[in-house]
């Protein structure tokens, strides 16, 4: 028995095989010589258990892994691993600033980094968002960011949520991520598009496309019937313009799904961002396709213009 435990010992790391492993040959040799099939079932006992601990030591190094992997290339500027474990760590201004990307009056903006990480029984989260300067819209934008992680959060954490074992640490298997990027129409209109990313234990990442749009000289959020005129007859451009884009090269079935997800309901429009070119729409993954891919199309101010765009918002007149 002795060298029988000595060759588990060799690969296994867990201390429950060191308590178990005597009692369980001490069953089979008292009772072997009279019920030999006591032995067979110790033995297929005994693979279960290694096979259970092997899968649950080689289960979490790769979820961690793949959670390490993804935060590295989906986190610009990712925070000083000296700080991990600062609960609600906001960022400051200064730390670090993206170019605005396209239009006139370009501008640069600070980013800041909302954090939560390294809690246990808690998701960890990674926020960034954008600061222009202006005090309303920043707090605007700080608050809306500070509601969606304070959501995720309460609806993730629980006492089962992280997962124990002998050679590794607590971690949550509920984790959020969001970077963003911002547009520019004009120097008075800025579109800021949050890419978050969420893993809350499923086998698949979820993903959603959330925009907000700015009028900066007011400081107003700007919604769809703060840009048009006429919203209806916006919905019906959008409408048909995104569909002749996304049907190009899709097959009958693909087709049936973009026009449901198309369909001029504001919902179906509520993720847009101005850009110096004019709208750009963006479909959640699902929306318009039987995959988990987002999906964009733009549309020129001038195909828009019989919905009456507040064109002062790009700069013209």
């Amino acid at each position: 028995m002795a060298a029988t435990k000595r060759a588990f010992s060799s690969f296994s790391p867990f201390p429950l095989f060191d308590d178990l492993f005597p009692v369980v040959c001490s069953m089979s040799s008292a009772l072997v010589l009279r019920r030999p099939l006591l032995l067979v079932l110790c033995t297929i006992f005994w693979e279960c258990l290694v096979l259970s601990q092997a899968s649950s030591l080689l289960s979490a190094p790769l979820l961690n892994l793949e959670k390490y992997l993804y935060l590295q290339q989906n986190s610009q500027d990712p925070p000083n691993p000296d700080d991990a474990g600062q609960a609600g760590r906001t960022a400051q201004p200064g730390e670090a600033a993206i170019r605005a990307q396209g239009g006139a009056g370009q501008t640069a903006v600070t980013k800041a980094l909302l954090e939560r990480t390294g809690r246990r029984h808690s998701p960890d989260i990674l926020f960034q968002y954008p600061r222009f300067g202006r005090s309303d819209v920043d707090r605007d934008i700080e608050a809306w960011v500070w509601h969606l992680a304070s959501t995720f959060e309460n609806d993730f954490s629980s006492p089962e949520l992280g997962r124990t074992g002998v050679l590794q640490e607590d971690y949550n298997v509920a984790w959020l991520n969001a970077s963003y990027t911002v547009f520019r129409a004009s120097s008075v209109c800025a579109s800021v598009v949050f890419d978050v990313w969420m893993h809350t234990g499923s086998s698949r990442l979820s993903q959603d496309i959330l925009t907000l749009n700015y009028n900066l000289l007011s400081g107003q959020r700007l919604n769809i019937v703060d840009i048009f005129e006429n919203v209806d007859t916006a919905l019906r451009i959008l409408s048909r313009e995104s569909r002749k884009q996304l049907v190009q090269g899709a097959g009958r079935l693909l087709q049936e799904d973009i026009e449901y997800g198309t369909l001029p309901l504001p919902e179906n429009f509520a993720s847009i961002a101005l850009t110096s070119r004019g709208i750009r729409v963006y479909f959640q993954p699902y929306q318009v396709m039987r995959m988990p891919d987002a999906k964009d199309v733009e549309i020129p101010l001038e195909t828009l213009m019989p919905a009456g765009p507040l064109l002062a918002l790009w700069g013209r007149e």
